[in-house]
Protein backbone atom coordinates (compact mmCIF):
# COMPACT_ATOMS: atom_id res chain seq x y z
CA UNK A 1 0.00 0.00 0.00
CA UNK A 2 2.76 2.45 0.91
CA UNK A 3 4.45 1.86 -2.46
CA UNK A 4 1.21 2.84 -4.22
CA UNK A 5 0.95 6.00 -2.12
CA UNK A 6 4.55 6.96 -2.98
CA UNK A 7 3.94 6.27 -6.67
CA UNK A 8 0.77 8.38 -6.57
CA UNK A 9 2.71 11.18 -4.87
CA UNK A 10 5.40 11.06 -7.57
CA UNK A 11 2.72 11.23 -10.29
CA UNK A 12 0.95 14.15 -8.60
CA UNK A 13 4.25 15.98 -8.23
CA UNK A 14 5.20 15.23 -11.82
CA UNK A 15 2.22 17.06 -13.31
CA UNK A 16 4.06 19.79 -15.26
CA UNK A 17 1.91 22.78 -14.31
CA UNK A 18 4.49 25.36 -15.46
CA UNK A 19 4.81 23.74 -18.87
CA UNK A 20 1.07 23.07 -19.16
CA UNK A 21 -0.07 26.58 -18.19
CA UNK A 22 2.56 28.45 -20.19
CA UNK A 23 1.84 26.30 -23.25
CA UNK A 24 -1.96 26.37 -23.04
CA UNK A 25 -2.49 29.98 -21.91
CA UNK A 26 0.49 31.86 -23.37
CA UNK A 27 1.42 29.46 -26.19
CA UNK A 28 5.05 29.54 -25.00
CA UNK A 29 7.37 26.67 -24.14
CA UNK A 30 8.77 27.50 -20.69
CA UNK A 31 11.61 25.03 -21.19
CA UNK A 32 13.07 27.34 -23.86
CA UNK A 33 12.61 30.62 -21.97
CA UNK A 34 14.51 32.32 -19.15
CA UNK A 35 16.57 29.86 -17.14
CA UNK A 36 14.80 27.00 -18.98
CA UNK A 37 13.44 25.76 -15.65
CA UNK A 38 9.98 24.18 -15.54
CA UNK A 39 8.93 26.04 -12.41
CA UNK A 40 6.65 28.86 -11.25
CA UNK A 41 9.47 31.35 -10.80
CA UNK A 42 10.61 31.00 -14.42
CA UNK A 43 7.01 31.31 -15.65
CA UNK A 44 6.57 34.44 -13.51
CA UNK A 45 9.67 36.10 -14.99
CA UNK A 46 9.53 34.74 -18.56
CA UNK A 47 5.82 34.41 -19.40
CA UNK A 48 4.01 36.79 -17.08
CA UNK A 49 3.05 37.51 -13.50
CA UNK A 50 -0.53 36.21 -13.73
CA UNK A 51 0.44 32.88 -15.27
CA UNK A 52 3.39 32.67 -12.85
CA UNK A 53 1.11 33.13 -9.84
CA UNK A 54 -1.36 30.61 -11.28
CA UNK A 55 1.52 28.15 -11.70
CA UNK A 56 2.57 28.78 -8.11
CA UNK A 57 -0.99 28.02 -6.95
CA UNK A 58 -1.07 24.77 -8.97
CA UNK A 59 2.28 23.66 -7.53
CA UNK A 60 1.24 24.79 -4.04
CA UNK A 61 -1.95 22.72 -4.42
CA UNK A 62 0.11 19.63 -5.27
CA UNK A 63 1.93 19.96 -1.92
CA UNK A 64 -1.32 20.52 -0.08
CA UNK A 65 -2.80 17.44 -1.76
CA UNK A 66 0.19 15.33 -0.71
CA UNK A 67 -0.32 16.46 2.90
CA UNK A 68 -4.02 15.60 2.64
CA UNK A 69 -3.29 12.13 1.22
CA UNK A 70 -0.71 11.48 3.94
CA UNK A 71 -3.04 12.48 6.75
CA UNK A 72 -5.97 10.57 5.22
CA UNK A 73 -3.90 7.39 5.34
CA UNK A 74 -2.49 8.27 8.79
CA UNK A 75 1.14 8.28 7.68
CA UNK A 76 3.58 8.93 10.52
CA UNK A 77 5.98 11.88 10.18
CA UNK A 78 8.73 9.94 8.41
CA UNK A 79 6.40 8.37 5.84
CA UNK A 80 4.54 11.65 5.38
CA UNK A 81 7.80 13.43 4.54
CA UNK A 82 8.80 10.54 2.27
CA UNK A 83 5.52 11.06 0.42
CA UNK A 84 6.48 14.72 0.02
CA UNK A 85 9.95 13.67 -1.12
CA UNK A 86 8.47 11.50 -3.89
CA UNK A 87 6.20 14.36 -4.95
CA UNK A 88 9.22 16.68 -4.95
CA UNK A 89 11.14 14.18 -7.12
CA UNK A 90 8.18 14.10 -9.50
CA UNK A 91 8.06 17.88 -9.62
CA UNK A 92 11.80 18.29 -10.23
CA UNK A 93 12.24 15.32 -12.54
CA UNK A 94 8.90 14.65 -14.26
CA UNK A 95 8.86 11.72 -16.65
CA UNK A 96 6.59 13.70 -18.99
CA UNK A 97 9.30 16.34 -19.63
CA UNK A 98 12.37 14.09 -19.53
CA UNK A 99 13.31 15.29 -16.06
CA UNK A 100 13.06 19.04 -16.72
CA UNK A 101 10.96 20.31 -13.83
CA UNK A 102 11.08 23.08 -11.27
CA UNK A 103 12.80 23.31 -7.91
CA UNK A 104 9.72 22.39 -5.85
CA UNK A 105 9.54 25.45 -3.59
CA UNK A 106 5.78 26.01 -4.04
CA UNK A 107 5.12 22.28 -3.57
CA UNK A 108 7.01 22.24 -0.25
CA UNK A 109 5.23 25.40 0.94
CA UNK A 110 1.86 23.84 0.08
CA UNK A 111 2.79 20.79 2.13
CA UNK A 112 4.02 22.72 5.18
CA UNK A 113 1.30 25.39 5.31
CA UNK A 114 -1.45 23.20 6.81
CA UNK A 115 0.98 21.92 9.46
CA UNK A 116 2.41 25.29 10.48
CA UNK A 117 -0.03 27.92 9.26
CA UNK A 118 0.98 30.78 11.54
CA UNK A 119 4.71 30.18 11.05
CA UNK A 120 4.21 29.91 7.27
CA UNK A 121 2.31 33.22 7.12
CA UNK A 122 5.00 34.97 9.16
CA UNK A 123 7.66 33.42 6.93
CA UNK A 124 5.87 34.60 3.77
CA UNK A 125 5.81 38.15 5.12
CA UNK A 126 9.48 37.80 6.07
CA UNK A 127 10.32 36.50 2.57
CA UNK A 128 8.69 39.41 0.76
CA UNK A 129 10.37 41.85 3.15
CA UNK A 130 13.78 40.20 2.58
CA UNK A 131 13.23 40.04 -1.19
CA UNK A 132 12.75 43.81 -1.25
CA UNK A 133 15.89 44.35 0.81
CA UNK A 134 18.35 41.92 -0.81
CA UNK A 135 16.69 41.87 -4.28
CA UNK A 136 17.76 38.26 -4.79
CA UNK A 137 15.31 35.37 -4.65
CA UNK A 138 17.84 32.72 -3.59
CA UNK A 139 19.25 34.76 -0.70
CA UNK A 140 15.74 35.77 0.44
CA UNK A 141 14.64 32.12 0.26
CA UNK A 142 17.65 30.93 2.28
CA UNK A 143 17.08 33.59 4.96
CA UNK A 144 13.39 32.71 5.06
CA UNK A 145 14.19 29.03 5.55
CA UNK A 146 16.37 29.93 8.53
CA UNK A 147 13.62 32.19 9.89
CA UNK A 148 11.00 29.45 9.46
CA UNK A 149 13.20 26.87 11.16
CA UNK A 150 13.97 29.23 14.05
CA UNK A 151 10.24 29.77 14.59
CA UNK A 152 9.69 26.02 14.34
CA UNK A 153 12.25 25.39 17.09
CA UNK A 154 10.59 28.00 19.30
CA UNK A 155 7.29 26.16 18.68
CA UNK A 156 8.78 23.06 20.33
CA UNK A 157 8.33 20.47 17.60
CA UNK A 158 9.95 17.05 17.84
CA UNK A 159 13.56 16.66 16.70
CA UNK A 160 12.47 14.26 13.98
CA UNK A 161 9.88 16.69 12.60
CA UNK A 162 12.42 19.53 12.69
CA UNK A 163 15.05 17.47 10.83
CA UNK A 164 12.60 16.29 8.19
CA UNK A 165 11.32 19.84 7.64
CA UNK A 166 14.89 21.11 7.38
CA UNK A 167 15.78 18.50 4.77
CA UNK A 168 12.71 19.31 2.66
CA UNK A 169 13.45 23.03 2.72
CA UNK A 170 17.02 22.53 1.56
CA UNK A 171 16.17 20.23 -1.37
CA UNK A 172 15.41 23.17 -3.71
CA UNK A 173 18.75 24.73 -2.75
CA UNK A 174 20.54 21.47 -3.51
CA UNK A 175 18.84 21.28 -6.92
CA UNK A 176 19.76 24.92 -7.62
CA UNK A 177 23.44 24.30 -6.74
CA UNK A 178 23.46 21.10 -8.82
CA UNK A 179 22.03 22.97 -11.83
CA UNK A 180 24.69 25.69 -11.48
CA UNK A 181 27.48 23.09 -11.38
CA UNK A 182 26.08 21.38 -14.49
CA UNK A 183 25.78 24.74 -16.30
CA UNK A 184 29.35 25.65 -15.33
CA UNK A 185 30.68 22.30 -16.59
CA UNK A 186 28.86 22.68 -19.92
CA UNK A 187 30.29 26.16 -20.46
CA UNK A 188 33.90 24.98 -20.01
Amino acid sequence: MIFIIFLLCYLIGSFPSAYFLSTVIARKNILTLGDKNGGARNVYHSVGKKIGLLTFLFDFSKGFLIFFIGTKYHLIDTLLFLALFFAWLGHCYPIWLRGKGGKGVALIIGFLLPQHFFIAVLSAIFFFFMKRIVKNFDIAYTLTVMFFLALLVMGRVTKQHFLLTTMMFFLPLVKFIYQRIIQRNHSI
